[in-house]
């Protein structure tokens, strides 16, 4: 039996389908109509539809808070990572952080053991002595890095 959160993912993902890649939600209709509170629907846009799984969410405030989903795909690995890289926010939470490195493992670009390390190396107990604000940019930093790193790697391949 499925969770809320894999019905609401199933439910874009057939919209998608039938759309070319393309879906635009309101998201409180959506909700209504798999009996949840909006913010699940939030949960999964966070989630399962984020910029490394192939995906670009663009969200419109005011007008019944729309949002356009549109699956893309990337030719290469690196263009896949400059993807990654340049939608990356500054202020960088653990949780995002790790998010993106499961992503990479997931994608197999990188170990899951890589992916434990870097999360290891870029959490907020990591960086304890930094501001909330330091930690976000100081781990927007490195991830950019390691990432700058792997667009290397994979390019000369």
């Amino acid at each position: 039996m499925l969770g809320i959160s894999d019905n609401i993912e199933k439910s874009i993902l057939e919209i998608l389908n039938k759309n070319g890649g393309k879906a635009r939600i309101i998201r409180n209709e959506l909700a209504v109509r798999m009996n949840c509170v909006p913010s699940q629907i939030n949960y999964v846009l966070r989630t399962r539809f984020t910029d490394s799984k192939g995906y670009y969410i663009e969200s419109r405030r005011g007008g019944n808070g729309g949002i356009l989903i549109t699956k893309y795909s990337v030719d290469s690995v690196p263009d896949h990572l400059k993807n990654v890289l340049d939608n990356l926010d500054k202020r960088l939470t653990e949780t995002r952080c790790i998010s993106l490195l499961n992503d990479l493992a997931e994608k197999k670009l990188l170990t899951k053991r890589e992916a434990k390390l870097l999360a290891s190396s870029y959490s907020d107990k990591a960086l304890s002595g930094l501001s909330a604000d330091d930690k976000c940019e100081t781990r927007y930093r490195m991830l950019s890095r390691a990432i700058t790193y792997l667009i290397t790697l994979y390019g000369q391949r």
